[in-house]
């Protein structure tokens, strides 16, 4: 995980009184806020206030995110959109508890071991 996800954990345990459940958790923050920094970028808005989201400007802004620093970790993405690098690991959790989550003990990563 990147150096701001134990900061994003204690803010999350913070407003919902859990850590966060979903094994996905922290890419699907970085892809939500990856997205959300393309549309500022490409975005136009006409003088009504309506907002227009080119699809190609906005599949080329994606896809050329380099060096984001996501909570998940560095990000960099590729000219076919692939933007993560696949890092195979295996974690154990060492207590059912959600209260229980705390980074590098549970869950525990049992491989590789570092």
């Amino acid at each position: 995980m990147g150096k701001r996800y134990p900061e994003f954990v204690e803010k999350y345990k913070a407003k919902y009184g859990e850590g966060p459940i979903n094994s996905f958790h922290a890419q699907a923050y970085d892809a939500a806020m990856i997205l959300a920094n393309a549309i500022e970028k490409v975005g136009k808005t006409d003088d009504q206030g309506n907002l227009y989201i080119g699809r190609k400007a906005l599949r080329d802004e994606l896809f050329s995110t380099k060096g984001y620093d996501g909570i998940s970790g560095p990000i960099n993405c590729n000219e076919h959109g692939q933007c993560g690098a696949f890092k195979f690991a295996v974690y154990q959790f060492t207590d059912g508890d959600p209260s229980t989550f705390e980074v590098g003990k549970n869950p525990k990563k049992i491989f590789p071991v570092s």
